[in-house]
């Protein structure tokens, strides 16, 4: 365990010397480079005989010891002699030991508080008398992220070294680790002058807490070990702290220590570190001088780097292992970030992860990058990439769209070898419809294309008559097409609805765990309102990825509805979890530009396995809200599904509508009551988990005005109409108003 030296605090100095006297320069000063990061050291000659230590391998009382508890909440959000059973059962509990067996350790308070029941703490771990000292030594450990919160002033934690000199009466704080220690992940040690040798002395270590805050406690745990009193050695109170230049301008002023870290931006080449000593009277010794080369450092690649398949039967999908050897040398990188089609899946820290596996995956072809990420100064390698096909014929690579007024370039790359070589043509939809077959080149233009969200399918043809899955990329032209409502998608075309969007946030879900319409996982749902095809992201089918992905509505035209008390969202939806998944909707009333949550959503329900009867494998369910208060005021509206999870089940969703309940009324007499009518424009729908036999619709005097054999039928344009529908189930009777 490395050891970091520092030290702070009031320092009061006997002088042995005039106060125009220079004190000693500092010896033996040296600088290590690493990065952007000057490292500095220097000798401390302060400290002579250890008077007492303490390591806390005996328990605290047995040692002289007391604590002062406040928080009662449980024995290890205060003081306690580490570990317990219930730390070594972790894997990393001996990094809060710097020696022997044992420390000092207080645990933050993990658990919410109330103003009942306060998860305020105070705890003090106070020391036994001592006198003919003057520095007091420990080996502590705390987060380092603790300075950056510690200079907020409106942080509420402190951890003091508090000294008394009347016994324990009133305390004077003499360090702070908020303030007073270095940025370094590890145990680091501290030196803090005391007082005069003459001097009884008691010392507290302190771990506080704002008590107006009563959810919250500590943030950070705290370890303390090795400590040691010290008598003053015969330059100790010649020098008070010391002053770091580079080449020759203050860099920084008063440093409590014997070490220091010049961790801001500077220019590359060759720098000069001074360091002088300062007394008690601010006079400065001659400089000593160290020589550090700032060298633009090299963000190595990753090398070696391969990517396998295999297959698995009971899912009927692939899986793709990537393995890669490490950068190696001094400078290291934080983390390796490892790519497919663009979107970061996995983060690689240790070669103990590797190979990483993404699971879940369909035939197709996917491009995998993998490279480095540092830190200190910040920067990323090359990134290194891989192609590989399963299952499939190879589809064309980098897909991309350039969009100038409502004139669209689509350009490519060739598939995969060997497949390149046996390519007939690349043919080209858009929404659903073939526009294009190119025979040779790497581009096609589609101009003058309409304004909306469209998606355009690229597939590859083979001389053999084969085709490569579908590859795809959407675009937005011109301007958002406004759909008047009402409006239904029942997602039974198997791709994308025109005007709809899929996307991920922060660009976390690869393309292919993101909203598909065509099932491609092969969920299992269906019955009420799942009568065909259906949206859905499967967090199942997605291995260890993090899904956190969308689905957006179109735009719907407000501008001509007075009356917004009738606007109603309506969807059928199936949503399994297995631990902690979650689907929020979000509003924009200015065509995507900002989204604002939809209150009441929360209402919407999930189920486990264990709501499941014997071999179903589904449970669909129905919402519903009116939208008067995100629809005020508004010209346009359009929503957004978030899915967040991983490792978890499914969220999928049907039969989608959006329309105003104002324009017409449907009140059911008699007859089924699992089917369920709807009235959109001039249709009214019927959705059965029966086929739907026929429909009739008569006028109020029992007059037969329209007949289908279908699932829905066309209404008169306006008054009172008597719809009966039959199933195998019987005959339903229903009055629309219009």
């Amino acid at each position: 365990m490395h050891k970091f030296l520092l030290i702070a605090g009031f320092l009061a100095f006997a002088m042995f010397a005039t106060a125009q006297e220079k004190p000693d320069a500092p010896a033996n000063l040296q600088a290590k480079v690493s990065g952007l990061t000057v490292d500095l050291s220097w000798d401390d000659a302060r400290l002579s005989a250890t008077k007492s230590s303490y390591g806390f391998e005996t328990p605290f009382a047995e040692a002289g010891w007391s604590v002062k508890t406040t928080n009662t909440r449980d024995p290890h959000f205060t003081w306690f002699q580490f570990p317990t059973d219930q730390y070594t059962s972790t894997d990393n509990w001996q990094d809060y030991i710097f020696a022997g067996e044992h420390s000092a350790y207080v645990n933050f308070d993990m658990y919410r508080g109330s103003e009942e029941n306060s998860a305020h703490q105070d705890e003090w771990l106070i020391s036994p008398e001592v006198k003919g000292v003057s520095y007091l030594s420990f080996e502590f450990f705390i987060n380092p992220i603790l300075l950056e919160n510690g200079a907020d002033e409106a942080f509420p934690n402190d951890y003091y070294v508090k000294v008394s000199r009347d016994g324990g009466e009133t305390w004077e704080n003499v360090w702070n680790a908020r303030y007073d220690m270095l940025p370094v992940e590890a145990y680091q040690k501290a030196i803090v002058y005391i007082g005069e040798p003459e001097e009884t002395l008691k010392v507290a270590f302190v771990a506080h807490s704002d008590p107006a805050q009563t959810l919250h406690g500590l943030y950070f745990s705290w370890a303390l070990d090795e400590i040691e009193f010290h008598e003053p050695s015969a330059d100790a109170q010649t020098i008070a702290s010391y002053n770091v230049y580079l080449d020759d301008q203050l860099l920084k002023k008063g440093v409590y220590g014997s070490q220091w870290s010049d961790v801001k931006t500077k220019t590359y080449g060759n720098r000069q570190y001074s360091v002088t000593a300062v007394n008690a009277a601010g006079v400065e010794s001659e400089p000593v001088s160290v020589a550090a080369e700032v060298v633009r450092p090299d963000f190595k690649a990753p090398t070696n780097f391969k990517v396998t398949s295999s297959y698995d039967e009971d899912s009927d999908t692939y899986s793709l292992q990537s393995t890669f050897d490490f950068v190696s040398g001094d400078f290291l990188p934080e983390f390796y970030i490892v790519a497919v089609d663009g979107t970061g899946y996995a983060w690689i820290q240790s070669e103990d992860q590797l190979p990483f596996e993404l699971t879940g995956v369909s035939p197709g072809t996917y491009k995998l990058e993998v490279y480095a990420s540092y830190f200190d100064p910040e920067g990323e390698s090359e990134h290194v990439e891989e192609w590989i096909t399963v299952g499939c014929r190879s589809i064309v690579r980098n897909l991309n769209s350039e969009v100038e007024g409502n004139d669209v370039k689509l350009t490519w790359d060739a598939p995969t070898d060997p497949d390149a070589a046996e390519l007939k043509a690349v043919i080209i939809a858009r929404d659903g419809e073939e526009i294009a077959s190119v025979e040779s080149g790497l581009s096609y233009a589609d101009n003058a294309a309409p304004d909306g969200v469209h998606r355009y399918n690229v597939v590859c043809e083979y001389n053999d008559g084969t085709k490569s899955p579908v590859v795809f990329v959407d675009v937005k032209v011109g301007a958002p097409v406004k759909y008047k409502l009402p409006h239904t998608e029942d997602f039974n075309r198997g791709d994308k609805p025109v005007d709809w969007q899929i996307g991920s946030m922060e660009n976390m879900t690869p393309v292919v765990n993101q909203f598909c319409f065509d099932n491609k996982t092969g969920l299992e749902i269906e019955g009420e309102g799942f009568d065909g095809g259906f949206a859905s992201s499967d967090s199942d089918a997605a291995g260890f990825t993090q899904i956190a992905n969308y689905l957006v509505t179109p735009v719907y035209d407000l501008s001509d509805i007075e009356d917004r008390s009738g606007l109603t969202m309506s969807f059928y939806y199936d949503f399994r979890v297995y631990y902690d998944s979650s689907v929020t909707m979000d509003y924009s009333t200015d065509c995507g530009e900002t989204w604002q949550p939809v209150d009441g959503f929360e209402d919407i329900e999930s189920y486990t396995d264990t709501d499941l009867e014997e071999g179903q494998t589904c449970k669909p369910m129905y919402f519903e809200r009116i939208m008067e208060d995100e629809c005020e005021g508004a010209e346009s509206i359009m929503f957004r599904f978030l899915y967040i999870a991983a490792m978890e089940y499914h969220f999928a969703i049907d039969n989608w509508k959006f329309y105003d309940a104002n324009s017409s009324s449907v009140s059911s007499v008699a007859g089924d009551s699992n089917l369920r009518v709807n009235v959109t424009g001039d249709n009214l729908v019927v959705a059965s988990s029966e086929p739907v036999e026929c429909i009739e619709v008569y006028d109020a005097q029992g007059r037969m005005l329209n007949r289908a054999e279908a699932s829905q039928i066309t209404l008169p344009a306006k008054g009172l109409s008597i719809v009966k529908v039959t199933t195998a189930a019987g005959t339903t009777v229903c009055k629309v108003v219009r």
